[in-house]
């Protein structure tokens, strides 16, 4: 199992933010902020200073892929993309982890055990109704 992280989820669908922030606290990490915007996620990141980051490319205001940029540049932090803009994340950050949406609990799991360099966290199957 991958230790506990405090994670910075950058998503500007409040659903999908929502939906997220439940598989991580799922998978045992800590929710510590859920920002819609690249100013906002560079603010909270300086503010809460996260474990593990997840982050869309197309923000309301700026984007994830230089929100990370930002963030990282002054704090190394690991980093799994969560969005359906795809091509554009190949073709800006080739090397990043990614999740396509729409996203399962194993999905942003294996991702998160990449990035951490772990054996992902086993996730039983989750009824909602």
């Amino acid at each position: 199992m991958t230790e506990a992280r405090r994670v910075l989820v950058i998503e500007d669908e409040f659903l999908t933010a929502m939906e997220l922030a439940m598989v991580l606290e799922e998978l045992g990490h800590a929710v510590c902020a859920i920002v819609d915007t690249e100013d906002k996620a560079v603010e909270a990141a300086a503010r809460q200073r996260p474990d593990l980051i997840t982050a869309d490319v197309r923000l309301r205001s700026g984007d994830g892929i230089a929100a990370v940029g930002r963030i990282t540049a002054a704090t190394p932090v690991p980093v799994v993309y969560v969005t359906s803009s795809d091509a554009e994340l190949r073709r800006r950050a080739p090397s990043s982890v990614q999740v396509s949406k729409p996203f399962d609990a194993d999905s942003v799991s294996k991702a998160i055990a990449a990035v951490l360099g772990a054996p992902p966290v086993a996730v039983p199957p989750v009824t909602r109704s």
